[in-house]
């Protein structure tokens, strides 16, 4: 298969201890600045719904452009994400 994605994206609190848990373990590599802007078409609100299904983006790092199209897959409940 090609251009597969999978990302886990967790929201912390506080980050000072995991910080320090990477400075103690881990090698920092770089650091990216990247700008994303969202769009949801005229006819079809993405973002109206919960949990969003789906995105359209335009991101641009270092000057340089991508589009980006997402859509998730729940479970019937909308709770958990499948993965296939």
């Amino acid at each position: 298969m090609k251009d597969v994605e999978i990302e886990i994206t967790v929201q912390i609190e506080k980050s000072d201890s995991l910080k320090k848990f990477l400075e103690e373990n881990a090698e920092f590599k770089k650091e990216k600045h990247q700008i994303g802007e969202y769009f949801s078409p005229v006819l079809r609100n993405f973002i109206g719904v919960c949990p969003i299904k789906e995105w359209l983006r335009l991101g641009n790092e270092n000057e340089k452009y991508s589009i980006n199209y997402k859509n998730w897959h729940y479970d019937e409940q909308g709770g958990k994400l499948l993965l296939r």
